[in-house]
């Protein structure tokens, strides 16, 4: 269960990196799949660093799942928590689509 520590470890910068990729005009839904993708991502990585998932196969499927639920529930707090509604979300969020 490596996979976890390190998708915890990693999973911080999820809320940074959706609030760059994301509009401002975008429903929630769209923020919530990025984020759940920008987790899938962070799982997969942290999957390769313990040795759950190589090139060839995933060899534990739950605990990959299990690693994107660690990281999706870790960005979802850290950005309602500390990110939402700061100068740095709001920065963010402008530097690709100029929103004023």
């Amino acid at each position: 269960m490596e996979e976890l520590g390190y998708s915890a470890a990693l999973a911080w910068v999820i809320p940074l990196v959706v609030s760059l990729l994301k509009a401002g005009w975008w429903p929630t839904w769209a923020k919530v799949t990025l984020a759940a993708l920008a987790s899938l991502g962070i799982a997969t990585v942290a999957g390769f660093m313990s040795g759950a998932i190589s090139l060839v196969d995933v060899h534990d499927g739950g605990a990959w799942l299990g690693a994107a639920g660690v990281a999706f529930t870790e960005a979802t707090v850290i950005y309602k928590v500390i990110l939402r509604g700061s100068r740095i979300d709001e920065a963010l969020t402008q530097a690709l689509w100029n929103e004023q």
